[in-house]
């Protein structure tokens, strides 16, 4: 093996035995001051994962000498309140920042002593190191997960399906992560398409259950994050998409990117390049057909199976959960709708919706009329939805849906006019 390159003593030798010579630097650079120069860093560590595992190691050992002077601090201070006012007074931070540091410090430390104990096999109290040691990837994962939390939004409609956010906020100022993912069914595919093919060569049906990530932002869209503060969260996040997939029933999940570093993560993820380095497609196991109750939306029966998820994608279920009305004096707004769940009590947000319409001209004198529940049935065999769009008010969210029937198509312009103006007037889903 070639000699080391000789760097501070605080960078383990053995993290660098199996980086390229020439970013050996930059590397050391990097894990010593934070920051590095060196041209094209960024891309070389998204591509190495070396490198990773030395930014993993070494920030796991920053996490520990940085919880170990906490301890110190909370035993001079005389508790944990103490120590943070007085690191409040030294750093100018102000008293809340500097609790929850103290805190989320602690969190640390507890944690690294329940690992080191697991890790050597003893059932004492034991104690952790500073050394600069490479720490096992579980360690590492256990570590990271206490210094972000990932929440999940309830499955609602979104772009005209069905969908649900994660955000992924983090402590101090960097930026919170944003990601999303989409339920489609093979059939809204183009049937020439590479993907459609290989979902029909992997035996999935056209009306089975499909997820897209949309939006793949673990990090947030700054370009300025590093390395070190950035590295590990995607993993996480993409766990709970494919988790959440699997719990309506979902056959299959798959995502659109031209991202190099991207592309390497989902092959890592067991996914597959379908077409030509821009679509990758990950098989689910079979579905058991029934949606863990954590995954129920506010909109949805509170164990929908794998049916009542493709009829909510297909618009026929809207009947059954929302309060759906309809113009009865201009016949531009045939097959138009806006819809008000049923759990909430009717004209809250109806009647202010339909005024400011009228204001707008896009809506006649007439109030709105209810699609009754004896007609239901017949809508559902007779109407294709084509759009759907969540818009949130201060007294709760809507839906605006439009769809088809053969004797009273919906009119394109109408319902762009529709869209610019509850765009200009609400904040869309």
């Amino acid at each position: 093996m070639a000699e080391q390159e000789k760097g501070p003593t605080n960078v383990h030798p053995e993290l660098l035995a199996d980086v390229p010579a020439e970013w050996r630097a930059p590397l050391v650079e990097f894990l010593t001051t934070g920051r590095t120069d060196a041209q094209g860093f960024d891309e070389f560590v998204d591509s190495s994962e070396p490198a990773q595992d030395a930014i993993d190691a070494a920030f796991s050992a920053r996490l520990r000498g940085a919880a170990l002077k906490h301890e110190q601090r909370v035993i001079e201070a005389g508790g944990e309140y103490q120590a943070g006012e007085s690191l409040a007074a030294q750093s100018g931070l102000p008293n809340s920042d500097a609790l929850k540091l103290e805190s989320l410090l602690s969190d640390t430390l507890h944690r690294l002593r329940e690992e080191q104990r697991a890790l050597d096999g003893e059932n004492s109290t034991g104690s952790v190191t500073g050394d600069n040691d490479q720490i096992s990837s579980a360690h590492q994962a256990n570590v990271l997960s206490e210094h972000y939390k990932i929440e999940r939004s309830d499955f609602r409609f979104l772009r005209g399906t069905i969908g649900c956010d994660y955000k992924v906020s983090l402590p101090g100022n960097l930026p919170d992560g944003d990601c999303q993912i989409l339920l489609r069914k093979p059939a809204h595919l183009n049937d020439t398409s590479v993907l459609a093919r290989a979902l029909s060569e992997a035996s999935i049906d056209a009306n089975d259950l499909i997820t897209e990530i949309n939006i793949f932002f673990p990090n947030g869209r700054s370009e300025e994050i590093s390395s070190l503060e950035r590295h590990g969260r995607g993993q996480r996040v993409l766990d709970h998409m494919v988790r959440d997939a699997l719990s309506i029933g979902s056959r299959a999940i798959y995502v659109y990117t031209q991202k190099s570093s991207m592309q390497r993560f989902l092959l890592k993820n067991d996914f597959v390049e379908v077409d030509s380095q821009t679509c990758y497609l990950k098989l689910l196991e079979k579905p058991s057909g029934t949606l863990d109750e954590s995954a129920s939306g506010l909109y949805f029966p509170s164990n929908p199976d794998r049916n009542d998820w493709i009829n909510l994608i297909d618009g026929s279920s809207i009947f059954d959960l929302y309060n759906v009305s309809f113009d009865p004096g201009d016949r531009t707004n045939g097959s138009l709708y806006i819809c008000d769940p049923l759990d909430r009590p009717s004209g809250i947000v109806l009647d202010e919706v339909v005024t400011k319409m009228r204001d707008a001209r896009i809506w006649s004198d007439h109030d709105a009329s209810h699609v009754p529940e004896k007609y239901k049935e017949q809508y559902k065999r007779e109407l294709v939805l084509k759009e759907v769009v969540t818009y949130k008010t201060q007294n709760g969210d809507f839906l605006v849906a439009r769809y088809n029937h053969p004797k009273y198509p919906s009119h394109d312009s109408r319902w762009a006019n529709w869209l610019h103006h509850f765009d200009s007037q609400y904040k869309r889903l």
